[in-house]
């Protein structure tokens, strides 16, 4: 990593996580009338889930929430800001949180993304990911952690 760290977030940086999720899904959330509003609960997630946003010192250019339970980790949510693409922050947020997975002894963990969203199935992929369902509008994606 050059440039940013990764921390967790705090409540006070709820409104800049809003306005990276927003920036990230705004050219989406014109095309397709069936995402959810992303940026609802943020204040909540960071209040409930684990939740930890990549940051420099300009402010906050990537945020992941996930939601642990005893056998998985589940992304709920995982935005980069435009002017921040390219630099590895998606990449660095998911090896973080696939650490925090390891150490809590998860065997696997799961995302869901869009079906319009090829390019993210792709990135995912890449990462080791794999498509383990498919579900209206959604493509769901697992990872194995291995122990």
């Amino acid at each position: 990593m050059s440039g940013f760290s990764i921390r967790p977030a705090l409540e006070s940086d709820a409104v800049a996580a809003t306005e990276v999720i927003r920036a990230a899904y705004a050219p989406w959330m014109a095309r397709l009338d069936d995402l959810p509003d992303i940026t609802a609960g943020v204040v909540e997630e960071i209040g409930t889930a684990r939740v930890w946003v990549a940051a420099d010192d300009t402010g906050i250019l990537g945020y992941l929430s996930a939601g642990f339970a005893e056998d998985h980790v589940h992304i709920a949510n995982i935005a980069v800001h435009p002017d921040a693409a390219g630099q590895g922050i998606a990449t660095a947020l998911i090896a973080h949180v696939t650490d925090a997975a390891r150490s809590a002894g998860v065997a696997v963990m799961w995302l869901a993304t869009h079906r319009a969203m090829s390019r993210n199935v792709r990135f995912y992929e890449r990462r080791g990911w794999a498509v383990s369902g498919r579900e209206g509008s959604k493509v769901m994606m697992e990872y194995h952690l291995g122990r």
